[in-house]
């Protein structure tokens, strides 16, 4: 949706206004020196070399239906289901091997849970869900999360700043990525 597309391009575009240098991929499909072929969703090339990979295709449709729940047995049960998706697709992630999609990348994949209320429900309903994740090098990330987590490596990997206009342009850079990404009818 639009309003995903906004929440991560807000987060992403915090890199911009730290370290101007870093370049954001979307769907980049390249080989590793083994032949396998590697097309996360978003990578980050942060200055002096460091790579973030961000998952967004985690389904939010059992969420959806707990929202629009007529009855609390109902909304309870769409909420086991989200959490499953979300369990299966950490598996699911954690198999591709993402955190080792480059030489300088982080140990870990940040998986982008587009929407706060269906990233907090997740965790009250699965207290260990997060664990769950982490044992399998991936991070679960809210919109806040990822502004943090992205802040937090550009500032360790540059110190320089950059100006409204280049980060506009950044922004407006992965907005459009991020859109089409976050559209659930592609």
């Amino acid at each position: 949706s639009a309003s995903a597309s906004l929440d991560i391009s807000s987060a992403i575009s915090s890199v911009f206004q730290i370290a101007p240098d870093a370049e954001v991929l979307s769907q980049a499909s390249f080989r590793d020196e083994d032949g396998r072929q590697w097309r996360p969703d978003v990578l980050v090339r942060l200055p002096q070399d460091k790579v973030l990979v961000i998952d967004s295709k985690v389904s939010l449709n059992d969420y959806e239906r707990a929202v629009n729940a007529e009855d609390a047995a109902e909304r309870d049960a769409a909420l086991r289901r989200h959490v499953a998706a979300i369990r299966s697709h950490i598996q699911t992630l954690s198999g591709k091997g993402y955190h080792a999609v480059d030489a300088a990348s982080v140990d870990y994949v940040l998986m982008f849970i587009p929407i706060e209320g269906a990233f907090s429900e997740a965790l009250r309903v699965d207290n260990e869900l997060g664990l769950y994740a982490l044992n399998r090098r991936i991070v679960l990330a809210s919109r806040r999360f990822v502004e943090q987590a992205i802040e937090a490596h550009a500032r360790v990997a540059a110190s320089e700043t950059v100006s409204g206009h280049v980060v506009m342009a950044k922004v407006a850079e992965v907005l459009a990525v991020l859109h089409v990404l976050a559209d659930p009818t592609r």
